[in-house]
Formats: C-alpha cells, sequence, structure tokens
C-alpha cells in the first residue's frame, strides 16, 4: 500500500489574525470568510517533513473561552493550482473534519482558464488537517498520490486488530489491539 504523505494543514482558531494556511480573513455583518492559500501539488516534489496530526481536526477558539459554545463558523476556501490527472474524474479536500466523505460539498470546482480547482466549506473554529483526493470515474479509485504525491518517510499512524474464532463459533473475538505510529 502507498505511505501518502503529510497532511496539510490551516490553523482558523482566532477570526481576528491570520495564522498557518489562512491569507485572508474578511468578516463582514453575517459571515466570516477565509481564504487559504492557493496550494501545489506535491507529487513531483521533494518529501516535506512537517508535523502534522495525520488528518485530525479539533475544534479550538483562542478569541473565547468556551471552545464547545464561542467557536464561530467561517466559509473556508480552498484552492488547488493543478491540472485534473485524467480527463474523467472529480478532485475532493479529505480529512477526518468530513470524515473523508465524497460528497457535492467538499467536491472541488474546476476553473480551466486559471487551471485550478476550487470549494468553499463551512468549517468551526479550530485547527484542521486535510489533503486533496482525486476520484477516477473510470475505475471508482481514489486516490491522494495524484495530488499529494507518496513517500515512505510518512508518519503515519496503524491500528491492528487481532481476532479469534472459537472451533465451532459464530462471531470472532477481539483477543489483541495495538497502535502502531504517533
Amino acid at each position: 500500500f502507498w505511505a501518502g504523505n503529510q497532511f496539510r494543514k490551516f490553523d482558523i482558531r482566532s477570526l481576528r489574525y491570520k495564522s498557518t494556511g489562512v491569507q485572508t480573513i474578511a468578516t463582514e455583518a453575517n459571515a466570516n470568510n477565509v481564504l487559504l492559500f492557493a496550494d501545489l501539488p506535491r507529487n513531483k516534489t521533494a518529501f516535506a517533513n512537517e508535523f502534522d496530526e495525520n488528518g485530525n481536526y479539533f475544534i479550538r477558539n483562542s478569541d473565547g473561552r468556551d471552545d464547545k459554545t464561542e467557536a464561530d463558523y467561517a466559509n473556508v476556501t480552498f484552492t488547488l493550482n493543478a491540472i485534473p490527472p485524467t480527463s474523467n474524474g472529480d478532485a475532493y479536500v479529505v480529512g477526518k473534519f468530513n470524515n473523508y466523505a465524497l460528497s457535492q460539498e467538499n467536491k472541488l470546482i474546476y476553473n480551466p482558464e486559471k487551471k485550478q480547482f476550487y470549494t468553499s466549506l463551512l468549517l468551526k473554529q479550530g485547527l484542521y488537517d486535510y489533503e486533496y483526493a482525486w476520484l477516477n470515474k473510470a475505475d471508482q479509485t481514489l486516490q491522494t498520490r495524484a495530488f499529494e504525491g507518496s513517500f515512505y518517510q510518512t508518519d503515519n499512524s496503524y491500528q491492528i486488530f487481532v481476532y479469534y474464532r472459537f472451533p465451532g463459533g459464530r462471531w470472532d473475538n477481539l483477543v489483541g489491539f495495538v497502535n502502531l505510529g504517533r
């Protein structure tokens, strides 16, 4: 299996100042709009070892005291400066924040004149890991390496479950579990 790459990340714990991955923040009467820096494909670049949260996200609010009740929402715009890897497919932005779901909401729209994909998602203040994936419609395979690349140095987490079925048993019993990586 492919090793993948470290996740991309952005930080919108505050909507008052720009942090990691954020190009602009515009606060209007009834909406917060965040534009992330445009991303480039990483499939033909050297591996860059950056700390990530292995795709996780954390609801956090540095502008208030209680993350659960005071974190606000923002329209976050993702931009990927790339051409489609194949002629028959769709690009998505994925991570644990959307459970890696392939939905119309996180499907990227392609602008052929600018040669870029983009979409906006309504997200709560916090820290987010994400990556771009390509769904090849011909064989229904989803690959992140089309935009992200795959490097053996990537720090991944693996969960190993060990099951045993007693002779004549009708179900499997979990007898062991280990979490490898960080």
